[in-house]
């Protein structure tokens, strides 16, 4: 349980210092500048994809047939997700890929960000559980 708990905690703080970073880089990028906030998007939402990925990957291994079914639903949960973050993610990266900037390319790379720091909400949920 303590290896649980100590897991959970450093998720959270991965997770913290990754949003404080988003907010702090937000403050000092001139907002017409879009390929700077989409290369800051991209950045943040893959360095949370990252920490996400690993802490889902780490709860798959908690999993057994005696594990309760709230675990097992937050997973569920955690997975349903970084899946919709990830498919959203992997457009956008085209788009960088060819430089196409844009200011819905900077929403987009936002609100996969936004969908993984709530996979990886529910991931951390999971691993406090039986």
């Amino acid at each position: 349980m303590k290896g649980k708990v100590a897991t959970a905690i450093a998720i959270g703080l991965a997770l913290a210092l990754v949003m404080g970073a988003f907010v702090s880089a937000s403050a000092q990028v001139a907002r017409e500048d879009l390929k700077a906030l989409c290369e800051e998007g991209y950045n943040n939402a893959k360095a949370t994809r990252d920490i996400v990925e690993k802490a889902i990957a780490n709860v798959e291994k908690e999993i057994t047939p005696d594990s309760s079914e709230l675990k097992v639903h937050e997973l569920e949960d955690a997975k349903f997700w970084f899946k919709k973050a990830d498919d959203l993610f992997k457009k956008c990266e085209e788009k960088l890929k060819k430089g196409e900037y844009s200011k819905q390319l900077s929403i987009d790379l936002n609100q996969a960000w936004q969908w993984f720091i709530k996979a990886g909400s529910a991931a951390v949920r999971a691993s406090m559980q039986e």
